[in-house]
């Protein structure tokens, strides 16, 4: 168990370096509209198959698709959590 804890605080350190998948900062997913699967787990701190789960289900009202791949809208991503919330 104490090697998951660690594997999580690696990646907020790289998160905050900006070294984590390519992202120069947090401050990047804020500004956009659509989020990549990566951006998705990154923000919402989720693996790639629960991410690509969420987003193949098209009622959910955040799922965009461009051609074969999928984003996820920022804006309705988060009225979509805030609905999660009991």
């Amino acid at each position: 168990m104490p090697v998951l804890v660690l594997w999580s605080l690696d990646c907020r350190e790289k998160l905050k370096e900006g070294r984590w998948m390519g992202l120069i900062d947090k401050n990047t997913l804020e500004e956009k509209a659509l989020l990549s699967v990566k951006e998705m787990c990154i923000y919402l701190s989720i693996g790639q198959t629960k991410c690509r789960e969420l987003l193949s289900d098209p009622a959910n009202g955040f799922t965009v698709r461009i051609g074969n791949r999928l984003y996820a809208h920022k804006k309705h991503l988060d009225k979509w959590l805030e609905n999660q919330i009991y």
